[in-house]
């Protein structure tokens, strides 16, 4: 069970864990010990989602009447989605397109915030080169931090995204998104319903299949799949059909295929318009789930095991093999 444990823990699902056991009462029937502990992650859970309601309503206030399109991403939106205790998040996301990254780095910066990171449980400045890096091979900026001193909360932390995947870009695929968003009720933005699933989906797709991102063992966390399976599996089909609209106008439907394909298998899911749309998607993109790519290396990859035998592996970079360049024919 100390496995189990530790995978829920590391894969940011102990909450949810824990209300999925109590709703289907069956924490009795679970060893105390790793009832405890999942009970000690869900009321902390509900301690840092109060802190982050705060959060959101400091940085409502920082960027009221701003001027330029922007949303605020995932957790910040999710939290008030899932059940409560079920949903945690390490900072806040902003969506911006590149040419008013400043506007609200301003803003920002005007409430205190500072660029840099935080080790050892304190601030340090970002130098110069990291956050020029930053901007050019990471498609957003070095994280705005401010210490704000809440219950599991001593710094929030602001990253704004201006690209969709690992590089900058002109923003055309940002400003599409940022078209039609709506407003939460505690005042900040975010993107439509269709916008904002194809935005997780892209995030998920950059990051499981970049090197990087493998190599710190941070790709495939469980949450992200969590969080798709929670706003897809009762996907009406005028949903559905919007979702493959809006990816393949904004060129996201690779970044859809792979999203969406791994979460059918992980969950089984058997909603029949999801499905439709999954094997539409993979039709475009065949052997989504198993090319990784290398940008800093210019080199592709393929699995050499499938996704469900990976998902829970600690190890998943041993299971590549390098096929070509990137942007050669090796690999299709």
């Amino acid at each position: 069970m100390s496995d189990v444990l530790g995978l829920l823990l590391y894969n940011r699902v102990g909450g949810i864990a824990y209300n999925t056991l109590r709703e289907c009462e069956l924490l009795g029937k679970v060893n105390r010990e790793v009832r405890n502990t999942l009970q000690t992650m869900y009321n902390a859970a509900i301690i840092q989602q109060e802190s982050y309601a705060k959060a959101a309503e400091l940085l409502a206030s920082v960027l009221r009447n701003i001027e330029v399109p922007y949303a605020v991403l995932k957790g910040i939106v999710l939290m008030q989605t899932y059940p409560r205790g079920c949903r945690t998040s390490n900072d806040v996301d902003i969506l911006t397109a590149p040419e008013h990254v400043s506007a609200v780095a301003e803003r920002l910066k005007a409430a205190g915030f500072r660029q840099g990171y935080i080790r050892n449980n304190r601030f340090v400045p970002a130098t110069r080169k990291e956050i020029i890096s930053s901007r050019m091979n990471r498609g957003e900026t070095v994280p705005y931090i401010l210490e704000a001193d809440y219950p599991f909360m001593k710094f929030l932390e602001v990253d704004i995204n201006f690209s969709l995947d690992y590089k900058p870009t002109d923003g055309e695929s940002v400003r599409g998104m940022l078209k039609d968003g709506c407003q939460l009720k505690n005042g900040l933005r975010t993107l439509n319903p269709a916008c904002f699933i194809l935005h997780l989906c892209a995030h998920l797709y950059k990051e499981a299949t970049t090197m990087s991102w493998i190599q710190m063992g941070r790709d495939l966390s469980l949450y992200k799949f969590v969080d798709l399976y929670l706003l897809l599996s009762h996907a009406e089909p005028d949903l559905c059909e919007q979702l493959l609209k809006t990816a393949e106008s904004l060129d996201l439907t690779a970044a859809c295929a792979y999203a969406l394909a791994g979460t059918i298998q992980l969950f089984d899911m058997r909603n029949a318009a999801l499905l439709r749309l999954s094997e539409r998607l993979c039709r475009m993109h065949e052997n989504i789930l198993d090319v990784v790519i290398d940008p800093a290396g210019g080199k592709r990859y393929v699995y050499t095991i499938d996704f469900m035998q990976r998902i829970f592996s600690s190890h998943r970079q041993k299971y590549l093999k390098e096929v070509g360049d990137l942007g050669s024919s090796a690999y299709v």
